[in-house]
């Protein structure tokens, strides 16, 4: 084989290479991406739906050839993303849907359901939840919620009677703790901490009374726990 006989084969093999890579480029060009984000509660039925006949994967476990994708009942480990890919010859379609397990608070510490303490002593209750988004735990004493004031830059919070005109007279928030002062003979303070634990300082014989923490985050039903605190009296 002479030299210009050579010379063409590499130029052919070359032009080959060359078309081969810009059909790579115009594929690589042509990827259309769609998403979506679907909510669900935890134990319901999910309907993963793609824009097309194609291939659902998840995680590249799951693979099927139908419109939707069902998931029943959820769970919170179904949480995450899921991608439908359809590849032809001149593009490649993926679509994402982005899956929200909502779960309902549920308390997982919260104390006894009835305790006995002594007056004059201390007091920390502590209620933990969880759930999906987190949720709020907050407390509500004598039945009465710790309601906001926005009057002032501190925010001070709501006046009432805890209990026979003596009890819970003003709470100011110090973020992200609240001060409550009880005025009887004394001054007994409480600090109410955001991560649901509850403090009093000093125990009166007046405060036999109801004790609530509440967990929400928006996903009924919310959780909740009752604490009857009884007040041993000194003699």
């Amino acid at each position: 084989m002479n030299l210009m006989g050579i010379f063409q084969i590499v130029q052919y093999i070359t032009v080959e290479i060359l078309l081969l890579y810009v059909s790579l480029i115009e594929v690589t060009r042509n990827v259309y991406k769609t998403n979506m984000n679907i909510s669900v509660k935890n134990g319901s039925m999910a309907e993963l739906s793609c824009p097309m006949d194609i291939v659902l994967t998840r995680k590249d476990l799951l693979k099927t050839k139908a419109l939707s994708l069902f998931l029943r009942p959820t769970l919170p480990d179904d949480e995450g993303e899921y991608r439908c890919t359809l590849t032809l010859k001149d593009r490649i379609h993926v679509h994402t849907v982005s899956l929200n397990i909502s779960v309902p608070p549920i308390i997982i510490k919260s104390p006894v359901p009835y305790l006995k303490v002594d007056e004059g002593s201390s007091l920390e209750l502590n209620c933990l939840a969880t759930g999906n988004p987190p949720p709020q735990v907050t407390w509500k004493v004598f039945s009465n919620p710790l309601l906001k004031d926005d009057k002032t830059d501190q925010k001070l919070l709501s006046i009432y009677d805890a209990f026979s005109g003596l009890g819970v007279q003003n709470h100011t928030e110090i973020s992200p703790i609240m001060i409550l002062s009880y005025f009887i003979s004394y001054i007994y303070t409480a600090i109410n901490h955001h991560n649901g634990t509850l403090i009093i300082g000093k125990l009166h014989r007046k405060m036999n009374q109801r004790f609530l923490c509440i967990a929400a985050n928006g996903v009924q039903p919310d959780d909740q726990r009752e604490v009857l605190l009884s007040v041993r009296c000194k003699l």
